[in-house]
């Protein structure tokens, strides 16, 4: 895009006129590939060429990429250190304010923001030494398109998005806002993400105090943008469009730019592409209305990562099941293959078997069970334990009944029997 001189007043917007003219800009350039050099009015009038010295310490080795505010240069620098020069045309008015803006920057350090290494301005260029990168998500999602893939696999991306959610929130915290999220300003270092090009960043206060919104990428533009205004919410905006782009291959509002503004300040987004539970969060972080989106960034990408745990348990990739046979045929039983379930992704959970939770929720609905059972078994016995006891209780009170054997003769302990005299009876005479 190029660089379009900011409205005549402070509380002006971009009109079309000059949104057409960065939009034009923006499709006729391309970012280079290495060792492929481009005709460009800019470098001529830079001299920028390999081995080219605009800074006197710094040699100018292959270029990056060109965009519409200037372009980008991997270069050596005092100790063989190799860097990326970044030259940006500046405006009147603009150039002023992007120094302003990169004084603010040039303090702050965080992991997952490209380190501001040096800042100079010379012949209406300002030059910014930044830390050299790898590569942009916008690389990446070629190579995986280039794969057959329609985006970055949703792990790997949730794994970029967390990272630069970090780094916006920490400029947003300064009261800075980036407003120009796009998958080429997200940077990888070997396996993180930083974000890039902050030499159209604006410190908050400022921007609200001019309205002005700057260079901008109308794909990924906030609706407020468009009516010069900015909020702290903007740039989640901006990564929830980002997102989108990374994850189906494809932007979300396409079309003119007339078209493209119009989608971005009255259309709702058609989120179809997505997941569920996945798509209610991206719609969230695209409302119109800044303060009806996440409180932060990192919060939006945490929910993202909330709906995809979500989609994996109820498509079966939690728990693994085995498959299930299907009539034998021809003597030989066929498997069926378990099909994902509708929107789930395309790779194949590992088979990770039955987990000790599974096991501890089986055991206990066992022992569930069984104590039902004895409860059951206890309230249907117990009445009839209850009424034998009662029988017999009732027995051993009755009378016994009189027997029928005879009483034997009762026996006078009082009255000894007479003692036995041999011969004749005691008492008799023997007179007989």
């Amino acid at each position: 895009m190029s660089n379009v001189p900011p409205p005549s007043t402070p509380d002006e917007p971009f009109n079309t006129q000059d949104m057409q003219r960065l939009w034009n800009d923006d499709l006729t350039k391309a970012p280079s590939h290495a060792g492929q050099p481009q005709d460009s009015a800019f470098a001529g009038r830079a001299m920028l060429h390999p081995g080219a010295r605009p800074l006197p310490d710094y040699e100018l080795v292959r270029k990056l990429g060109e965009g519409g505010v200037g372009e980008v240069w991997q270069a050596r620098g005092p100790g063989g250190v190799d860097v990326a020069l970044k030259f940006i045309r500046l405006g009147n008015r603009g150039g002023a304010l992007e120094t302003r803006s990169l004084e603010v920057m040039k303090n702050i350090r965080h992991p997952n923001l490209v380190s501001l290494l040096g800042i100079w301005r010379t012949d209406n260029l300002l030059i910014l030494a930044m830390e050299l990168c790898d590569r942009s998500l916008e690389e990446r999602l070629r190579e995986a398109m280039d794969q057959q893939q329609p985006g970055i696999p949703p792990q790997e991306l949730l794994k970029y998005m967390a990272a630069a959610a970090e780094g916006l929130d920490e400029l947003n915290q300064r009261n800075v806002q980036h407003r120009d999220g796009k998958p080429a300003n997200l940077l990888l270092v070997g396996a993180g993400i930083k974000v890039a090009d902050f030499g159209l960043a604006k410190a908050l206060e400022q921007s609200m105090a001019n309205n002005s919104t700057g260079v901008m990428t109308p794909y990924y533009t906030t609706p407020e943008s468009f009516r010069g205004k900015v909020a702290r919410q903007s740039d989640q905006y901006s990564l929830a469009m980002t997102y989108y782009h990374l994850r189906t291959g494809r932007v979300l509002f396409g079309g003119g730019l007339e078209q493209v503004m119009c989608s971005h300040l009255m259309d709702e987004p058609n989120l179809a592409a997505l997941l569920p539970a996945e798509g209610a969060v991206v719609a969230r972080a695209l409302s119109k209305e800044p303060e009806k989106r996440w409180p932060n960034s990192v919060t939006f990408v945490t929910e993202l990562q909330k709906a995809h745990a979500l989609q994996d348990i109820l498509s079966g990739k939690t728990l693994t099941l085995p498959a299930v046979p299907e009539p034998i045929r021809g003597g030989k039983t066929i498997l069926a293959p378990r099909k994902n379930a509708p929107g789930a992704h395309d790779q194949a959970a590992p088979n990770r078997g039955i987990g000790w939770p599974t096991r501890a929720v089986a055991v206990l609905c066992t022992l569930v069970l069984m104590a039902c059972v004895i409860g059951i078994g206890i309230f249907v016995l117990l009445p009839r334990l209850s009424m034998q006891s009662t029988n017999s209780v009732a027995k051993a009170s009755e009378p016994i009944p009189p027997q029928s054997q005879s009483t034997p003769p009762k026996v006078e302990p009082d009255k000894p029997n007479p003692p036995e005299i041999r011969g004749r009876p005691l008492g008799m005479k023997f007179g007989w």
